[in-house]
């Protein structure tokens, strides 16, 4: 038909759309949602929660985390789930870097001492802050190659690297970087 020939309302009328179209246009759009979401849980993040006040005030019971291994090495100061050594194949538990090889660390009454520097973790200027315990037993060691050396913010209660000594870092699941709930503290966890 000539176009000359055809109406305005002719001209502006939708074209109709087959519903079983639009229906698998929808599942489509799910299924590549979805596994971009699978991919990207699978390849650069996994979530955890927090089990237990160990890492009190920093993390919470109950707290949701993204965790990464990708390209991640430790670093002071890092946030990371490890698999708990004193069980073969155990629980992550999560815990805070304080010494990477090479260090010299000695934890005692007086403080942390990382390569003969007390760590000033009362004050906030470390980007953290822990809960102090004065009975620290007395620990002295170097942290070898491949290893790291793990406390807790909650010191009076954290099972960590005073505990059972350093971790081998092919033990460590990865770096946590971000807090996903609960909600009043979703952002990035230092």
């Amino acid at each position: 038909m000539d176009e000359n020939f055809l109406t305005q309302g002719q001209k502006d009328a939708p074209e109709k759309k087959d519903p079983i179209k639009e229906i698998f246009g929808f599942v489509e759009l799910l299924a590549i949602a979805a596994s971009v979401i699978l991919l990207f849980f699978t390849v650069f993040a996994r979530i955890t929660v927090v089990d237990g006040d160990s890492m009190n005030n920093t993390l919470t019971s109950g707290d949701r985390l993204l965790v990464s291994d990708l390209f991640y090495t430790p670093s002071r100061g890092d946030i990371v789930i490890i698999q708990d050594p004193a069980i073969d194949g155990g629980n992550a538990i999560v815990k805070r870097v304080i010494a990477i090889a090479g260090d010299t660390v000695l934890v005692d009454k007086s403080g942390v001492f990382i390569n003969g520097e007390k760590l000033n973790e009362s004050d906030g200027s470390l980007g953290y802050t822990v809960v102090p315990y004065a009975g620290y037993r007395t620990v002295r060691l170097t942290v070898g190659e491949g290893e790291i050396f793990v406390l807790g913010d909650n010191r009076p209660i954290s099972y960590d690297s005073e505990d059972f000594g350093t971790v081998d870092t092919r033990t460590v699941v990865g770096r946590v970087f971000f807090r996903i709930a609960p909600f009043s503290s979703f952002g990035i966890v230092k």
